[in-house]
């Protein structure tokens, strides 16, 4: 059966992450779903509505913190 090889300096690599991982909070996936949503109805030709579920994931994200959910909302306006 075929495996991925393991890579020893990716794993020292990922466990030096580790800390840094517990203190970020981890994006909820709705923001992704979000995003996505809005990219599909701009797609379809609703920007209205697209543009103003961008502006309230970029209002929700920058009140929680979330300062790269928000800047893709903003850049997907």
């Amino acid at each position: 059966m075929w495996s991925f090889p393991r890579n020893t300096r990716s794993l020292r690599s990922r466990a030096s992450t580790r800390p840094l991982l517990r203190a970020c909070p981890e994006v909820p996936h709705r923001f992704d779903a979000e995003l996505l949503l809005a990219r599909a109805l701009s797609a379809a030709g609703r920007t209205r509505e697209a543009e103003s579920r961008l502006r309230a994931i970029a209002a929700e994200a920058r009140q929680k913190g979330f300062v790269l959910v928000e800047k893709a909302a903003l850049k997907g306006q």
